[in-house]
């Protein structure tokens, strides 16, 4: 962010906030407030009569600790499409969106088509986002540490994110609880797990499977754990690429930390080779499909996946960026006829 959009974000914030103490309006409480007294009943939240405002403060406890917030939130804005997801299967619509750079994700448009853009979700724009006057913020991890503190002096903020589909559920019960819509959020995590578990009967299983995408010229494979791993795995699938697997070599710096905070790893052709995967998911670019990239390379034709014709390009947004209750639905809807078509047809 250049100096001088800094510089007016601060002189903007400091305003809104001096008028705000002028006012003598009570304010709401940011990411990781303190509370005392133990959490209670299923929801994990905490409740207390405002004496001044006559609303409810409410604690969560968060994949990054204790967030508490007064009221329920109504004016919301959603810095990540996981959140964004959640909330359009919610029936909630954001006053405010991130972007990724290829824009709205097709399949969360019809959600969304009311909303307003603050920008890419790697740098939002904090002016935007002021004016929206949101009362709930929520972030991405990977993307938050920069600009988490101008987030909390805006509005409450909370941060996380899923690399698995059992953390997309869990963040999504706590969402629907802070938005006043844990009992649908329930509702879907139930509906959703009973798909998965009909699914998993009738597979045979067994069949290796791979999810990967590139970035730059890097083969970046995603891991058993991973969102996209997690849910194969789920339906019976042999992932083919474990963190368990990776020599020393392969562990470098870089890939501890795509391991830790993603769960991908980027590795090379060889490897691909060595792991060699009956099915293979690639998550391209629409304008720059992977298939077609390496079409002629004569190592990539020796890929079981590549001479079986079992190669399948796949919605990135879906099943890459999404990490989303929605995103992770439609996978288990599409995979199935892929990875086993005997027994699914499309």
């Amino acid at each position: 962010m250049k100096k001088q959009t800094k510089t007016w974000t601060t002189l903007l914030l400091a305003l809104f906030f001096g008028i705000t103490v002028l006012a003598g309006c009570g304010g709401q409480a940011g990411q990781d407030s303190s509370t005392s007294g133990s959490a209670a009943g299923e929801s994990g939240t905490q409740t207390q009569q405002m004496e001044n405002t006559g609303q409810e403060q409410r604690t969560f406890q968060t994949p990054n600790g204790e967030f508490t917030i007064t009221g329920v939130p109504k004016r919301v804005v959603g810095l990540s499409i996981q959140s964004l997801d959640s909330m359009v299967a919610l029936g909630i619509e954001p006053v405010g969106m991130a972007l990724p750079p290829t824009g709205v994700p097709e399949y969360l448009q019809e959600g969304l088509k009311n909303s307003t853009s603050v920008g890419d979700r790697r740098e939002p724009n904090l002016e935007t986002i002021l004016s929206l006057e949101p009362d709930l913020i929520v972030v991405e991890d990977n993307y938050a540490g920069p600009i988490m503190d101008e987030l909390k002096k805006i509005a409450p903020t909370i941060s996380f994110r899923a690399n698995s589909w059992q953390e997309a559920m869990e963040h999504h019960v706590l969402l629907g609880d802070i938005l006043g819509k844990k009992d649908e959020a329930e509702a879907f995590v139930r509906d959703f797990e009973a798909k998965l578990d009909e699914v998993k009967q009738k597979t045979p299983g067994g069949v290796s499977a791979l999810g990967m995408f590139l970035i730059g010229d890097a083969y970046s494979m995603w891991l058993d754990n991973s969102f996209v791993g997690s849910i194969l795995t789920s339906l019976g699938a042999d992932y083919a690429l474990k963190q368990s697997m990776l020599t020393g070599e392969e562990m470098t710096e870089e890939n501890k930390e795509y391991a830790s905070e993603s769960r991908f790893v980027k590795l090379n052709l060889e490897k691909l080779i060595e792991l060699n995967p009956q099915v293979l998911f690639l998550m391209s670019k629409k304008d720059d499909l992977i298939s077609e990239k390496m079409n002629g390379n004569p190592v990539w034709s020796k890929l079981d996946a590549v001479q079986n014709e079992r190669t399948y390009e796949v919605d990135r947004n879906i099943w890459s960026r999404g990490r989303g209750p929605l995103a992770a639905k439609l996978i288990v809807e599409q995979a199935p006829s892929l990875l086993y078509p005997d027994v699914f047809k499309k």
